[in-house]
């Protein structure tokens, strides 16, 4: 305190002036202190997880208050997959929320791994709180719940009836979406017709792992010249298709049987005065390829058929020269 005397008119004033310091006190405001979430931030659940399950909590503390830690999601992706649930706790000793999943996950087809984004902030000012950014890494894996499905419903193929035995007359494909043991896909084949014997039900084997339908004993166009087999897929965690595939397989007739007689054994009688020329019998055959059939054409070859002629082309046998004429 300074001391100060005037004199005026024989008047004494004494004037005191008090000079006061201020000591202001700053107290800084910290952002909130996530806490024991995990070490890497990270969510691992499988894509059935069913909706409206809580997958992960938020915790945190605020030691310095003044406010209530207020829990909020930062983006729209996020504000898209999961909600938060209802804040509770004390914020200078553990405040938390629930992380819940208000999407179907589908590993197979979108995403396995999302970025989660949320904010925590000790207020709600804009413009005083102190804010933290909080990124979650989402991985979604997968389970078994593709069934394999086959690109085509109905394949048809043809192969010629000589074509060696170990030769692959077509494919059959089917999709499994899910991964690992889930996704890979196997396959079996039965015939079709539940009466089909040995021999049409060993033609033909299918590769279980490719796909691949294999010739598998000689075929004969004579004996089954058409096959159809049903083909089922199966994935590794033993998920079959919903819907089987038909195969259909044409067998090309070849050239390798000759023409047969039929109406066997002929036999006919005739008078000894029969005239010239007339008809007696006709002969008639087929050829044994009846898929690429050539023309018949007849001769005699052993025999007393001096007396007759016999057509070429149709079979008709008739009489060359009567009994008694040189």
């Amino acid at each position: 305190m300074k001391h100060y005397s005037a004199t005026l008119q024989n008047l004494s004033v004494t004037v005191f002036i008090f000079l006061s310091s201020v000591l202001q006190l700053v107290v800084t405001n910290d952002a909130p202190k996530q806490l024991e979430f995990s070490a890497t931030n990270t969510i691992i659940i499988p894509e059935n997880t069913a909706l409206n399950s809580t997958i992960g909590t938020i915790k945190a503390r605020d030691l310095d208050g003044p406010m209530p830690i207020i829990f909020s999601i930062q983006d729209e992706k996020t504000r898209q997959l999961v909600r938060l649930g209802t804040t509770t706790g004390d914020s200078t000793q553990t405040r938390k929320v629930d992380i819940i999943l208000i999407a179907p996950l589908d590993r197979d087809r979108d995403p396995s791994d999302r970025k989660l984004y949320f904010i925590m902030a000790d207020g709600d000012n804009t413009i005083e709180h102190n804010q933290l950014i909080i990124t979650i890494s989402l991985y979604i894996t997968d389970v078994n719940d593709e069934h394999p499905e086959f690109h085509t419903r109905r394949y048809k193929e043809s192969v010629l009836e000589n074509a060696a035995i170990g030769t692959t007359v077509g494919r059959v494909s089917a999709i499994d979406e899910d991964n690992g043991l889930g996704g890979k896909v196997t396959y079996s084949m039965q015939p079709a017709a539940q009466t089909a014997d040995d021999t049409y039900k060993n033609a033909f084997r299918i590769d279980p792992n490719t796909g691949d339908v294999i010739i598998n004993n000689l075929l004969d166009y004579e004996r089954h010249n058409f096959y159809e087999f049903v083909i089922s897929a199966q994935d590794g965690m033993g998920l079959k298709s919903t819907a089987d595939a038909d195969f259909v397989v044409t067998v090309t007739d070849i050239q390798d049987t000759p023409p047969a007689f039929f109406n066997l054994p002929y036999s006919v009688s005739v008078k000894e005065d029969i005239s010239l020329g007339e008809k007696v019998l006709q002969v008639t055959a087929l050829d044994g390829d009846r898929g690429v059939p050539n023309n018949i054409t007849y001769r005699f070859t052993q025999g007393d058929f001096a007396n007759f002629s016999l057509n070429e082309n149709s079979g008709w046998i008739t009489i060359k020269k009567c009994s008694g004429q040189r």
